[in-house]
């Protein structure tokens, strides 16, 4: 009987054992998925948020990267400790990780860090369109350790932040307006006045030129084959291409009207006798 009662007990205890493990892990598994969601949730919100709405895009699309990766290492230290683990333990443990994953991950820190330097010192915003590294785009996005971009054919670019935070950066929208520099070869037999008055008058007709700033036109070469002429312009930034592409149309245009000739190479021989 002693024997019986003995097991029954070891049975009765290992059954308890087992329940309540089987509890904490379906109560930790439960608190990883609702609090996942409920993570989404809130970053999604915070998104959408006048709080958000009032901060600069840049700073609030960090700040909301940066919280809800907070929020989801906060779950699962939560799940963690469901399952048993004294807090002691888990501080211990995240802080032994955190070192090793460090020394692991020094380039995605030094993104981290780009980060930061970009959000403080702000050479960027997002929706600016900018020049780093080779690559050139509007940003969209100015995440913990990447800064998106969209290129003029709608590549997405993902670039570390350590990169943009370091390499030479040109930003095309810091100032609101851009100078478009167009530079035109006429052939040496046209008045170059002539021609230079046409360009301007060109420059004026674009609709997107800004009419609060007079075009100029001027000779900068004396090439082989042409007279090279600079045609000068403000527009907005985000009109730069699109006018671009309207004025080159017009000169065309406008050039057979005045009888204006494009040059084409030449090349003069002289026979000595």
């Amino acid at each position: 009987m002693d024997f019986m009662d003995t097991a029954k007990k070891l049975i009765d205890s290992a059954s308890e054992d087992i329940m309540h493990a089987a509890f904490r892990i379906i109560g930790a598994l439960l608190v990883i998925i609702i609090g996942f969601r409920i993570v989404k949730w809130v970053s999604k919100k915070l998104r959408s948020s006048k709080f958000s709405k009032k901060l600069d895009a840049s700073l609030a699309s960090f700040l909301n990267s940066f919280i809800t990766i907070a929020l989801n290492l906060f779950i699962v230290v939560i799940a963690v400790s469901i399952l048993g683990v004294p807090m002691a333990t888990i501080v211990t443990v995240v802080g032994t990780a955190g070192l090793a994953v460090g020394l692991a991950l020094q380039g995605s820190l030094s993104n981290f860090a780009g980060g930061f330097i970009i959000i403080l010192f702000k050479p960027f915003s997002v929706g600016d369109f900018i020049e780093v590294g080779g690559y050139s785009g509007n940003v969209t996005d100015i995440g913990l350790f990447y800064t998106t971009l969209v290129s003029l054919d709608h590549r997405r670019i993902s670039l570390p932040n350590s990169v943009v935070s370091s390499k030479e950066l040109v930003n095309c929208s810091a100032i609101g307006t851009r100078v478009v520099n167009l530079e035109i070869g006429v052939s040496y037999d046209t008045e170059v006045p002539k021609a230079e008055r046409t360009l301007i008058a060109v420059a004026k007709d674009c609709e997107y030129s800004l009419k609060d700033r007079e075009p100029i036109a001027f000779v900068t070469k004396y090439a082989d084959s042409s007279i090279i002429i600079n045609l000068r312009y403000w527009v907005r930034s985000d009109d730069y291409l699109t006018s671009q592409a309207d004025v080159m149309d017009k000169i065309k245009v406008a050039f057979d009207e005045n009888s204006i000739t494009f040059p084409y190479p030449q090349l003069d021989v002289h026979l000595d006798k």
